[in-house]
C-alpha cells in the first residue's frame, strides 16, 4: 500500500515539474532551476510522507508539517525560505527564484485546476498574496514578472499594495 502511495505521488510530482518547465520558460527562468524544481520531494522520505498526505490515509500530520517545512526551507523559490525567523523582516528574493515562484504557481493551478491561470485574472493570487510576508522589492520583482506574463498591459496589478506599479509605466527594481 505505502509503495502504491509513493507511486501515486512521484507521478504527480513528475507532471508538476513538467508544467514548471512549461511556465518557467514563460517567466524567464533559468533552465538548471527548473531541472532542479522540487526535487526535494523526490527523496525516499519526501515520497512516502507526501504519497501518504496526498494519496493515503493522511495518518501522520506532524510528519507531513516536518516535510513540508522542510520544503519550503531549503528550497529558496518559496518565498517562506526568505524569512529567517518567524514572523521576523524578510529578505529581498533573487530575480531568479521569484521568476521560478511564479512558474510555481502556474504549474500548481494548472495541476490541481486543470488550466493555465489567467495573469489578468487569477482569484487565488489576489486572494493568497496578502497572507504572504513579503519584502517590498520582492513585491516589485513579482509584480514585474506578472506585467511580462500579461504582455506590459497598461493596468493597475492586483498584486501588492494598491497603486504599487503600473505595467510599463515604471522600472521595477531587479530587472535580470
Amino acid at each position: 500500500m505505502v509503495l502504491l502511495w509513493a507511486c501515486g505521488y512521484l507521478w504527480l510530482t513528475l507532471k508538476h515539474k513538467w508544467f514548471v518547465l512549461l511556465a518557467g520558460l514563460r517567466t524567464g527562468t533559468p533552465v538548471p532551476l527548473l531541472i532542479l524544481h522540487d526535487c526535494s520531494k523526490l527523496t525516499p522520505v519526501g515520497l512516502l510522507v507526501y504519497g501518504r498526505q496526498f494519496f493515503g490515509d493522511r495518518g501522520d500530520p506532524p510528519g507531513f508539517a516536518r516535510a513540508r517545512l522542510h520544503h519550503r526551507n531549503k528550497n529558496p523559490h518559496h518565498w517562506e525560505y526568505w524569512t529567517p525567523t518567524p514572523g521576523g523582516e524578510p529578505l529581498p528574493m533573487p530575480m531568479r527564484y521569484v521568476r521560478e515562484m511564479v512558474a510555481d504557481w502556474m504549474a500548481a493551478a494548472r495541476a490541481y485546476e486543470g488550466r493555465w491561470p489567467d495573469p489578468n485574472n487569477w482569484p487565488w493570487l489576489d486572494q493568497y498574496h496578502q497572507r504572504m510576508l513579503l519584502h517590498p522589492v520582492t513585491r516589485e520583482r513579482i509584480n514585474l514578472v506578472l506585467c511580462q506574463l500579461r504582455g506590459s498591459a497598461p493596468r493597475l496589478l492586483t498584486f501588492g499594495a494598491p497603486g504599487d506599479t503600473l505595467c510599463g509605466s515604471k522600472r521595477v527594481a531587479g530587472r535580470r
